[in-house]
């Protein structure tokens, strides 16, 4: 429904409840849109204190989010998961409203339970009412994956709620630390960055800060290190090789990080070039207090770079699919898995499957000289800029698709049986139809690793 900009709080109320609408909108000069939902009326009006006879403009959002209506319904649930929004207008290019579509019209009821928890994790007044939530979060996951959720999408909405968490925190650590001495940012890493998370994942970061004091040295490694306990003790696992912000190599001043940065680039063999600019090129922000600079911009300068790109595309190259035969294990003979230790007889499908594609797409984004952090998305746009060869795009975002939707149900699998969720899958638990398609998979990718081989030639 529309409400006038002139009409009063009390209107637009009984307006609603007369409609059964949870929202209206409100037409601004400027020809977009403002929101106000019963949300709104309940935290500015109930309890808020705002008049009923206020111009209802006084309680509206301003400019409302809004979605065109060629947009996937599983996007359009992450983009409001992730701004914590239950309604959004629904407008055609060229100014058309269709309607406000509400949470209620894309998700199950089991799905509903993202907003709950991201919720209750904005609320939480306590550390410990933010420790439990990891459990609450796994039952997430399996109501999602059993609603019939893509596992892309379930994996986005693990890291929407691991950025709200960590956002919580950062909060909570500064009103017990006190007020930063600095502006800074943390950055979301790896996996998270590229909102690619299972309940396996390691939960990567990175605090960038500006100054060089000793206010700044103390305070910045205690906030890193509070706030990545913290997410451990509340479920998502902190790096097993220190890439976390508890971690001196990324929790250092802006001076510093763009030392690190640039020497990473100019020495490509020292021996944790690789995965640092990677790390890099997969960040986002999350939080940022204060006027802070932005940590990525030096990569950004140095994006289309022939010295970073042939980076990148050794790190693509480095992570191999396995393209041989299973060995001595007996049938089926048509994978190859791990041949001792803990998960013998198993392969394991990030390292195995997903990791080749991921550094593949990394590479072509970067070539392409764009900051896009999700595979799909980076693949999609090799195709387009060229980066990639179309067929090649086409069957990397299959194998992709199908890495995923096995993980994903792999780890709701180990969820449900109580089991600590992992990345290695017995081949004796598929069926020889999608064994084969795991093997196409592997000689597709390990064929497009081959023809990006001859690149390596680039000159600086």
């Amino acid at each position: 429904m529309i409400c006038d900009p002139s009409w009063t709080v009390r209107e637009a109320a009984r307006e609603m409840a007369d409609a059964g609408q949870g929202a209206a909108l409100i037409p601004l000069r400027d020809g977009r849109l403002g929101i106000v939902t019963d949300r709104d009326l309940r935290e500015r009006v109930v309890a808020g204190g705002v008049g009923a006879e206020a111009p209802v403009i006084q309680v509206m959002n301003a400019p409302a989010f809004t979605v065109s209506p060629q947009r996937l319904g599983a996007e359009v649930l992450l983009e409001m998961l992730d701004r914590d929004i239950h309604h959004v207008p629904v407008v055609w290019p060229h100014g058309e409203v269709m309607g406000v579509l509400s949470d209620r019209d894309l998700l199950v009821a089991e799905a509903r339970a993202p907003f709950t928890l991201r919720r209750k994790i904005e609320n939480a007044g306590a550390l410990d009412d933010l420790r439990p939530l990891a459990g609450e979060l796994r039952a997430t996951v399996i109501g999602l994956h059993e609603g019939g959720a893509p596992p892309q999408q379930v994996a986005s909405i693990i890291a929407v709620v691991a950025d709200a968490l960590t956002r919580r925190l950062i909060e909570l650590g500064v009103a017990d630390l006190g007020p930063p001495p600095c502006p800074f940012t943390w950055l979301a890493l790896g996996s998270l960055g590229r909102r690619e998370v299972v309940p396996a994942s390691d939960v990567d970061s990175a605090l960038v800060w500006d100054g060089e004091g000793d206010d700044e040295s103390r305070y910045m490694p205690a906030l890193g290190a509070r706030v990545v306990g913290e997410l451990t003790a509340s479920g998502f696992a902190a790096d097993t090789h220190g890439t976390t912000a508890a971690e001196p190599l990324f929790d250092r001043s802006f001076s510093a990080w763009r030392s690190a940065v640039r020497s990473a680039i100019a020495h490509p063999d020292w021996d944790k070039a690789l995965i640092f600019v990677s790390l890099l090129s997969d960040a986002r922000p999350v939080h940022r207090m204060g006027d802070a600079r932005d940590p990525l911009d030096e990569l950004e300068q140095v994006r289309h770079r022939r010295t970073l790109l042939r980076l990148m595309l050794r790190l693509a190259l480095t992570h191999r699919p396995p393209t041989g035969l299973r060995r001595f294990l007996g049938p089926p003979r048509d994978l190859v898995v791990e041949r001792s230790g803990e998960h013998e007889g198993k392969f394991d499908i990030k390292r195995s499957g997903l990791l080749p594609i991921v550094g593949i797409a990394r590479y072509a984004s970067l070539a392409a000289g764009t900051r896009l952090t999700s595979t799909r998305e980076r693949l999609d746009l090799a195709a387009t800029a060229g980066t990639l060869e179309g067929r090649d795009v086409r069957m990397l975002v299959e194998a992709h698709d199908l890495f995923w939707r096995l993980r994903v149900e792999h780890q709701v699998e180990q969820l449900r049986a109580g089991i600590e969720p992992d990345d290695y899958i017995d081949p004796e638990t598929l069926n020889p139809v999608t064994r084969g398609y795991i093997r196409e998979a592997f000689h597709g990718t390990s064929a497009v690793q081959r023809s990006l081989e001859g690149k390596l030639n680039l000159s600086p």
